[in-house]
């Protein structure tokens, strides 16, 4: 390449139709290439105008088969679909390994912790490297309040995710009707398809001081990031013996860390990379321990 020469990256995605994992994935990569080369990021998906005005600065274009060959470098951050390896380098940004989703193998593999680098090495015998995505927040200046929050898709329970709304909601239910006087708030993009989902969640919880804040911008979630004094996250606990459903990473949880949200998580994924138990933050393995910890805290903070 000669001297002077723009460098072109492409990335390749699905995941901008709300501000799920895969978009922010999407938008740290994406913002990484960006301070040294020209970015446009390529979906066969429809934007909502929320993702939009979240990252304004980044050049959105339809995925057109083939494209990637006028690129230098090309990112694929998608669950189960590929692009083209043509680009100078090719790299994939794999959230976890399945049957159906094995990469070109032309791809370089960058996992998104060593609970899915582990589990590449094990599925589709291929060397990955783990690459931590960061987190960036907004601090407030604004006080806790008696609130414990869940940040995650709304999405039916399956063996790429368990979110673990449904035993959320009941345990919460649970605390109230010993006496609890917390709210709990569940914020989180819709799924396309999962509207029915939502619906039965939502009839669930009337009776109970639970809030569901759908599709909500950066700044919302920010909020009650800051707000919040515990941050539940159950993701897998209702399929313990499928990888897939467990959590991949955990980037919400860390975000709840870094704004002094206390967060009560499954034990299992890659939750084990980021809380030391007692230290940064509470694991649990069951439901019924996760309502015992969470009184504890609780009346120590009614106190």
């Amino acid at each position: 390449m000669g001297e002077g020469a723009v460098v072109r990256s492409l990335i390749y995605t699905n995941h901008l139709y709300g501000l799920g994992g895969g978009a922010r994935a999407v938008e740290h990569i994406a913002r990484a290439l960006n301070t040294c080369t020209e970015v446009e990021i390529a979906t066969e998906t429809d934007v909502p105008a929320q993702v939009r005005e979240w990252i304004p600065d980044l050049k959105i274009i339809p995925y057109q088969m083939g494209m990637e060959e006028n690129y230098d470098i090309l990112w694929n951050v998608d669950h189960f679909r590929y692009a083209q390896p043509l680009a100078k380098r090719n790299y994939a940004f794999i959230f976890f390994p399945h049957e159906n989703n094995i990469p070109p193998k032309e791809f370089k593999l960058y996992a998104v912790s060593q609970y899915t680098a582990l589990h590449i090495s094990k599925q589709w015998n291929a060397v990955s490297e783990a690459l931590y995505l960061p987190i960036e927040m907004q601090r407030m200046p604004v006080g806790k309040q008696k609130r414990i929050l869940n940040v995650a898709r709304f999405a039916r329970p399956n063996q790429y995710a368990d979110k673990a709304q449904r035993q959320m909601l009941q345990a919460f239910k649970g605390l109230c009707d010993s006496g609890c006087d917390w709210e709990m708030v569940f914020i989180g993009s819709l799924d396309p398809g999962q509207g029915g989902f939502l619906d039965e969640l939502m009839q669930s919880a009337r009776g109970y001081p639970v809030r569901f804040l759908v599709n909500a911008d950066q700044y919302t979630v920010d909020i009650y990031m800051n707000t919040a004094a515990i941050y539940w996250h159950l993701t897998g606990i209702s399929m313990p013996s499928i990888p897939g459903s467990q959590e991949h990473y955990g980037l919400s949880t860390m975000e709840a860390q870094a704004m002094g949200t206390v967060p009560i998580v499954v034990k299992s994924g890659g939750h084990l990379e980021t809380i030391t138990n007692g230290h940064d933050g509470l694991l649990v393995s069951s439901v019924q321990e996760l309502v015992e910890v969470t009184k504890l805290i609780t009346q120590r903070m009614d106190k």
